[in-house]
């Protein structure tokens, strides 16, 4: 099962990029870190950033960990910084602006995806001129950010990639975009494209691209496809576990709290006294943290430690959602892990715990 920790919506590009560059060597499975991802003494972490001043320092030191990051010389790490500086907007355009100009094509197309997200206006000019782009990843972001900046674009080439091209990724990835432009114009293709048997695609790719399309079409207004998402949940084989945790990260993004209780009973289950792969119970603890229950950090602290930097990765990904002080104490740590995944991740965290929109579970001082 291969997967990035990316869950924005990113993640069709995100095994793009992975697609466009080998391994890199610090980044192996069997490397744990460099450090352990463990807390400082009990009580300093406890209190050690309840304080407006400590979380504020902690924020910046995140902002330039992804900095850095977004120069690395592995396209993989530079996609995940750009995303992950989303919430220090402020800060966004230089890295975005140079990710337009990336020489990895995956790269360009999630910086253009991000400049959308983020309306940066100025950088419209640079996003016109990626319309020709020998990247249909690339095109398709970049319309896709026009169009989000409220620029005049013809968006019928983003049609034609919905229902024409053989390939079931850029399917998948048009069809989120259009549901993250909001315009309820799209549904009669995106049906269309549901329905659509798409020959060269596996069947395993075939599941994926639906509950893609299904995802846009609840944004858009149609929850027809919200059984569908949530019957996708329960893998029967091996072969479904990416599925099912797209079909959680789908859940997750969409706010869908009646699926809550399921999320937590699939985080539980066990057959064959085996738990559930920790990339389906960790994907469940982000989901379920982003609607509020903050309860999955117990989950993350089993994996903090593992040789595997995606699942560290992760791990630090599910600790920005449940934000408590020790939560930004551990995330520090992860700052320094020897794997550039984990880095990433973790900074992002501390970027969404320490967001405008996030609150610490315990009490905050000035």
């Amino acid at each position: 099962m291969k997967h990035t920790y990316r869950t924005v919506g990113l993640l069709v590009l995100g095994a793009f990029v992975a697609g466009c560059t080998a391994p890199r060597t610090a980044d192996r499975a069997d490397q744990p870190a460099a450090r352990p991802a463990s807390e400082p003494a009990a009580q300093p972490a406890r209190t050690a950033f309840r304080s407006t001043i400590a979380r504020s320092a902690l924020r910046e030191q995140a902002i330039t960990v992804l900095q850095t990051l977004s120069v690395s010389n592995d396209p993989q790490t530079r996609a995940n910084a750009l995303e992950a500086l989303m919430p220090a907007r402020t800060r966004l355009r230089g890295p975005v602006a140079a990710g337009l100009a990336d020489e990895n094509e995956g790269v360009r197309a999630v910086a253009a995806v991000i400049a959308g997200r983020a309306g940066i206006r100025d950088l419209a000019p640079q996003l016109r001129g990626l319309l020709s782009d020998p990247s249909p990843y690339v095109r398709v972001g970049s319309m896709y950010a026009l169009r989000a900046m409220r620029q005049n674009i013809d968006l019928t080439p983003m049609s034609v990639l919905l229902l024409e091209t053989p390939d079931p990724r850029l399917r998948a990835q048009t069809a989120f975009l259009l549901g993250e432009l909001g315009d309820d114009s799209a549904l009669p293709m995106l049906r269309q494209a549901l329905h659509q048997r798409l020959n060269t695609a596996t069947e395993e790719q075939r599941r994926l691209l639906e509950l893609q399309i299904a995802e846009a079409m609840v944004k858009l207004g149609d929850d027809s496809g919200l059984e569908g998402i949530r019957a996708a949940l329960y893998p029967a084989y091996p072969n479904e576990l990416e599925l099912a945790t797209l079909a959680v990260q789908i859940l997750g993004r969409l706010g869908d709290k009646s699926s809550i209780g399921s999320l937590i009973n699939l985080s539980e289950y066990r057959q064959g006294g085996r738990k559930m792969p920790a990339e389906i119970r960790l994907a469940v603890a982000e989901a379920v943290g982003r609607m509020g229950r903050r309860e999955g950090w117990f989950i993350a602290e089993e994996y903090l430690h593992d040789p595997d930097p995606l699942k560290r990765a992760l791990a630090a990904r599910v600790l920005g959602q449940t934000r408590r002080p020790v939560d930004l104490a551990t995330l520090r740590t992860m700052m320094e892990d020897r794997s550039e995944a984990v880095r990433v991740a973790a900074a992002g965290a501390v970027l969404e715990a320490t967001s405008p929109s996030g609150r610490l579970e315990a009490g905050i001082v000035p």
